[in-house]
């Protein structure tokens, strides 16, 4: 939002006191929000980041093609990852 002359910013304030208001406000966990990730994506993504123990824990159950992640892998240095595909 561009100011005109003569104007000034509002500061921004950041309540950070504790009320009764704030217990009763319901409390989500980050993890609940988050959608799930189809297997294949998941290994994809582990693979990529170098996450060598996500990827043993989806590849437990994982029974389909390994060829993207093996690629994502290598291609990103992530040897360990590479060995465990």
């Amino acid at each position: 939002m561009a100011m005109t002359p003569g104007t000034r910013a509002l500061p921004i304030v950041i309540d950070l006191t504790s009320d009764d208001e704030d217990v009763k406000r319901p409390r989500t966990s980050v993890h609940a929000a988050t959608p799930s990730v189809p297997p294949s994506e998941a290994i994809v993504q582990a693979a990529k980041s170098g996450n060598a123990i996500w990827l043993k824990e989806i590849l437990q159950t994982f029974e389909g093609d390994l060829t993207e992640a093996m690629m994502k892998a290598a291609s990103n240095d992530r040897y360990n990852c590479v060995m465990l595909l």
